[in-house]
């Protein structure tokens, strides 16, 4: 068709991506830049759709409530609406989608992998690329009209990533291992263990009840939030100015990080309490609940609590 403002457009006019449409409310300028093609429109309001999905080990649940463990698929479901904008190699293409679906069969032990959505014969594909450590990507982000891709191929959209727990070719979403990290879409995702066994100690910072098991573990794919962390526990000192220490250990087990603790003096059953908001780093990681005390104390309960964004 010849070039048309677009108030010119009737309800059966098929506009192609080389039409030029007129600004008609632009009076400055020259009649070459009051026009934009439809190309380049569909451009700009491609790259301003998020993708409306979010990575969940569940198929139809886009926000797991019950913990997943052992998960052995990947999924990408629609959440808050069902397009994704993804580049072409030359423009954005805003492009509806399906549930999706990545299987982790053979994918390594205690690693990480980033996920990127393409193209694929028009519609959206999932593939993964796998980290060289638990914190160390192998290939970094790049952005392309400020979305984050895959460094040197822009067609692959950064989805989020997740780790894949010790048993290899799974992973887990529960409230003791949050290891799917969700780039858009975040919501808060609880974190929780406790333990009430209890036991005498009078030794210097260990781990809860000399059990490494006593942690959460989180996976950070992008950081730009905090975790919020508690820490409660409950204590009999055996005499006046004996001290008991329940903190938390970040990847550590033998001390306490970020100053994150509490204490008591001579009170029998005493119960304490400390939180916090804290950056742990960027990929797989451990808050180890660790105790201290400075003579012969009682421990009866300890707990850590909180949530992370993913």
């Amino acid at each position: 068709m010849p070039d048309s403002a677009i108030t010119d457009y009737t309800e059966n006019t098929d506009p192609i991506s080389t039409d030029l449409m007129e600004i008609v409310d632009d009076p400055g300028g020259t009649p070459l830049n009051q026009k934009v093609t439809m190309a380049t429109l569909q451009n700009l309001l491609a790259v301003g759709i998020l993708p409306g999905g979010r990575l969940t080990l569940t198929t139809g649940v886009p926000v797991t409530v019950a913990d997943v463990s052992a998960a052995a698929t990947l999924y990408y479901t629609p959440y808050l609406h069902d397009r994704i904008s993804l580049y072409d190699g030359v423009s954005w293409r805003s492009v509806s989608f399906t549930e999706k679906s990545l299987s982790l069969a053979g994918y390594t032990a205690s690693k990480p992998y980033d996920i990127w959505g393409y193209l694929s014969s028009g519609t959206l594909a999932l593939e993964s690329t796998i980290w060289t450590d638990g914190t160390t990507r192998a290939t970094a982000l790049a952005y392309q009209n400020g979305r984050l891709v895959k460094n040197g191929d822009a067609t692959r959209r950064y989805l989020g990533a997740i780790y894949i727990n010790s048993s290899g070719a799974q992973t887990d979403e529960s409230v003791t291992s949050r290891f799917v990290s969700n780039y858009y879409n975040r919501v808060a995702r609880k974190l929780l263990k406790r333990d009430a066994t209890a036991h005498t100690v009078t030794t210097g910072w260990r781990s809860w009840n000399n059990d490494a098991a006593l942690r959460v573990q989180v996976f950070v794919g992008v950081q730009e939030d905090p975790l919020y962390l508690s820490v409660a526990g409950e204590m009999d000192p055996s005499s006046a100015g004996v001290n008991g220490y329940v903190g938390l250990g970040f990847d550590i087990t033998n001390n306490v990080s970020e100053y994150l603790y509490a204490s008591n003096s001579n009170a029998n059953n005493a119960r304490m309490g400390n939180s916090q908001s804290a950056f742990v780093g960027l990929g797989y990681h451990y808050i180890q609940i660790v105790q201290l005390a400075s003579a012969n104390v009682t421990f009866n309960d300890a707990m850590v609590a909180g949530h992370v964004m993913g």
